[in-house]
């Protein structure tokens, strides 16, 4: 793909040190380099997922894809060099080669999610910009929440709930309760897959998605009040030094009861005895009820998140 003087193309080999090394911030591209090694070790992604936009032997922007089991195609990096007066002709350029990138006959989504404030993030109105005109539709508008852990203090658990983990519980359980706990839900991605998969679908998809996040079996806790009746589902994902909240919902005709703190604080509980020592989650704007339960549990908001999905049919295998 070109456009004048510049082309779009996957890299080679040989360009491998060259595309980590764009950045200006030698930590940074340390850093994205290990992404990059880790991925295609893992089978992630290939070197025809690492494009770049050249203009000469000069490189003038870069995206990288990567694919995780059960989640959506993921623009892990987009950058383009924001000083030249054609950013924008060769931004678009560079995200219709993503969408190429990919084969036409595989229905997974394609997304990117703008943070902000973010190191590899530069000129958010202007990625925001270049993405909606490439088509991409935005999805979701977060919150992202950190809360670091001290582990001189114990944390205090729920203590008028009863938590089952998946194994107790079983799949199709737990595939409930990811239905009713999204039945009403103010989160704009889930009302998106609620509307476009119907409840019952929604909840599969959610739950294979969810099963794609690396996670250990105990993280996943359906909650139960005293007398039996579901309140509520957790589910933790990520690392153990690093976790996140993955998902946290309470039932219809449980809310409004002051259940959310007690699955929150389980949450914590859980990951911090795994050896949390930061413990992340996010959270739609919209959805204040949810961002007021993870203050009250001693969050702090460190960054927004924009969410922008690209539907084509044109998403494919690595």
């Amino acid at each position: 793909m070109t456009c004048e003087h510049t082309s779009i193309r996957p890299i080679g080999k040989s360009d491998l040190n060259r595309f980590v090394a764009f950045s200006r911030d030698d930590a940074e591209n340390e850093r994205f380099g290990a992404d990059v090694q880790r991925a295609l070790g893992a089978k992630e992604t290939s070197l025809r997922w690492c494009l770049v936009a050249t203009d000469g032997e000069a490189i003038i922007g870069r995206a990288f894809l990567l694919y995780r089991t059960g989640n959506p195609v993921f623009i892990h990096l987009f950058d383009v060099d924001w000083s030249r007066p054609d950013w924008r002709v060769t931004g678009l350029d560079l995200i219709r080669a993503v969408i190429e990138a990919v084969e036409e006959d595989d229905e997974r989504a394609l997304l990117y999610a703008l943070d902000s404030p973010h190191p590899w993030h530069a000129e958010p109105e202007r990625r925001a910009e270049l993405f909606t005109a490439a088509g991409f539709r935005r999805v979701r508008v977060g919150q992202r929440w950190e809360r670091r852990i001290d582990h001189s203090f114990a944390s205090a658990a729920s203590s008028q709930l009863e938590f089952r983990t998946l194994a107790d519980v079983g799949e199709e359980e737990f595939r409930k309760a990811i239905a009713s706990v999204s039945d009403g839900t103010l989160d704009g991605r889930l009302q998106e897959m609620r509307t476009r998969l119907g409840r019952t679908g929604d909840a599969a998809e959610h739950f294979r998605l969810l099963m794609g996040i690396p996670h250990e079996s105990d993280w996943w806790q359906l909650a139960y009040a005293a007398d039996g009746g579901l309140v509520g589902l957790i589910v933790g994902g990520g690392n153990a030094s690093e976790p996140v909240i993955a998902y946290v919902g309470v039932v219809p005709e449980q809310r409004g009861r002051g259940y959310v703190d007690d699955l929150v604080a389980q949450a914590v509980t859980t990951l911090t005895a795994a050896g949390a020592s930061v413990i992340r989650a996010d959270t739609d704007v919209a959805n204040v009820p949810m961002a007021n339960a993870f203050r009250r549990a001693g969050f702090e908001q460190f960054s927004a998140r924009t969410e922008y999905i690209h539907r084509s049919g044109g998403m494919g295998a690595v």
